[in-house]
This record gives structure tokens, C-alpha cells and sequence, in this order.
């Protein structure tokens, strides 16, 4: 059984230069608020690249999210507020940013993806901005 890279359930942490393989998750946050994730590698781990849960005001930018596998590259669930910018999401096993049930107020913007087994999001929601995104999938 894979443990998670990172554990992280704080107030204004920063989570910077990591680089995170071969977990269950490659960072699992929860019961956190106003964290930032910035200039990491979370890379081909079991169920996802960055798992959040319960958590607000999340800033995620600048990030290499690559080859995850189940359930995909970035996991947004209950989150009020946060923004996902400049990240490189690429060839993850299932979407590739996943905002679910009680996921408000997200920006999402400036992002590349590519090649992800199902790119887009769970619930659409009209607060989210996916301005300057790139998306790509071969079978387009």
C-alpha cells in the first residue's frame, strides 16, 4: 500500500520545490485554509496528483501534474474560493482538474492541458473563468 507524498492540514502554509512520485496521492490537504502549492512536480502516483479537501482559499500555480493515474491530476471537493493558474496538466489517467460537490468560486486560468484520458470538469459551474486555458487531446 503507497502512503501520500505530502500531508498537509494547516493555516497559510506554502508548499514550494517539491517533488512528489509514486504515491497514493502526491499531496493530500484537507481542513486547510488560504494554502498555496507552488513550482511542484507531482508526478505518476496511484490515485492523483493533488488531492483537496474541505479547504479554502487554495492557491495552486505554477505546478507540473503528470501521468497520475485513477483518479486524475487535481481534486477539488467542498472548497469555497481558490484559483489554479499556470499549471502543466499532462496524460493523467482520469480528469484533468476535478472540481466536485460544494466547489464554489474557483478561477481557473492559464492553464495547459494536454492529452488527459478525460479533460474536463466534473460539474460545470458558472463562477469558474477558464480564460488562457489550452487544451489539447489528440482525438480532437
Amino acid at each position: 500500500r503507497l502512503g501520500n507524498g505530502i500531508l498537509e492540514a494547516s493555516i497559510n502554509s506554502t508548499i514550494i520545490n517539491n517533488v512528489c512520485e509514486n504515491n497514493s496521492y502526491g499531496i493530500h490537504m484537507w481542513f486547510s485554509d488560504s494554502p498555496s502549492v507552488i513550482n511542484n512536480k507531482f508526478n505518476q502516483n496511484y490515485a492523483g496528483g493533488i488531492l483537496i479537501l474541505d479547504t479554502n482559499n487554495v492557491k495552486i500555480y505554477n505546478n507540473s501534474i503528470e501521468y497520475n493515474k485513477k483518479f486524475g491530476g487535481i481534486i477539488v471537493q467542498n472548497g469555497i474560493r481558490g484559483s489554479i493558474s499556470y499549471n502543466l496538466i499532462l496524460e493523467n489517467v482520469g480528469y484533468g482538474v476535478t472540481l466536485n460537490g460544494g466547489t464554489v468560486y474557483y478561477v481557473i486560468h492559464h492553464n495547459s492541458f494536454f492529452n488527459n484520458l478525460i479533460y474536463s470538469n466534473a460539474l460545470s459551474q458558472a463562477s469558474d473563468d477558464g480564460e488562457g486555458n489550452y487544451w489539447y487531446h489528440p482525438d480532437d
